[in-house]
């Protein structure tokens, strides 16, 4: 598990909490691109990236920036993570347009829930199931996170369960823009380097295919049941290969981009 800067210096999370065992996990790196599509769902957090950002044109650079600023709070000192904190809402407060603010408790609701939901999925599909103590625990340790963002508790539901009902209901009503699909589309057409390329197919069948189904319909991916076989085979496949991965090779990326947001933010 990272360790934290500066080692006098009070951990957010004690280092046996499920949050720092889960998102200790690199599996859960696999759904970035989960995370981003989700994110763009949302029509107005969706304009205000393409408003403020360069997104399209660098959208690793988006992700890498957000994992960093929440491994910071995840894994290091708590002074880490609310200067963290304090940077990106100074960041945020400058995020406005028509019918937007970053600030929003609304939409950093959303983005929050993006990567909860994600590193929870991609946990459990790579490494265990989790039970419902397990659920509730890393779901309070996030709302803690959540705050260190600018988003209130009362703006979050309170318990796992809430939380499960507040998203279903959420992506009900939820229709990606023009926008959100231009987004989308670079997200799932990275450039990457040339040696890096065979990966995007996999890539993107990953992480259109762990979308919730309605998301996935609403930008118009096509999915059919041998789509969901394969994607199904292919988690069994990378299963086992992660559980023979060694622990510390498992959870270095943790490691490091705390350490990258540390020399960023302090």
């Amino acid at each position: 598990m990272p360790e934290p800067v500066g080692p006098m210096e009070p951990l957010r999370f004690p280092t046996d909490s499920p949050i720092v065992d889960i998102l200790g996990e690199s599996a859960i790196l696999v759904g970035g691109g989960r995370a981003l599509l989700m994110q763009a769902a949302h029509p107005m957090v969706a304009q205000g990236v393409y408003d403020h950002s360069n997104f399209a044109a660098d959208p690793i650079k988006r992700l890498l920036g957000t994992l960093e600023a929440s491994y910071s709070v995840v894994f290091g000192s708590v002074a880490l993570g609310d200067a963290v904190g304090r940077q990106i809402g100074g960041i945020h407060r400058r995020v406005t347009g028509p019918g937007y603010a970053a600030n929003d408790p609304g939409l950093l609701l959303w983005v929050h829930a993006t990567l909860y939901d994600t590193a929870r999925t991609l946990y459990e599909w790579l490494v265990h199931s989790l039970d419902d103590a397990e659920r509730e625990a890393l779901y309070l340790s996030m709302r803690e996170v959540a705050v260190v963002f600018g988003c209130p508790l009362d703006s979050q539901p309170p318990t796992a369960a809430a939380f499960d009902k507040w998203f279903t209901d959420t992506i009900d009503n939820l229709e990606p823009s023009a926008v959100s699909k231009e987004i989308a589309d670079s997200v799932l057409h990275l450039a990457l380097p040339w040696y890096l390329r065979p990966l995007l197919p996999v890539g993107r069948f990953v992480s259109v295919g762990l979308l919730p189904p309605a998301i996935r319909d609403r930008y118009g991916y096509a999915w059919s049941q041998r789509s969901e076989r394969r994607l199904q085979h292919l988690g069994r496949v990378l299963r086992t290969v992660y559980r023979f991965t060694p622990s510390v090779v498992r959870r270095a990326p943790a490691k490091v981009l705390t350490k990258r947001a540390a020399r960023r933010f302090r």
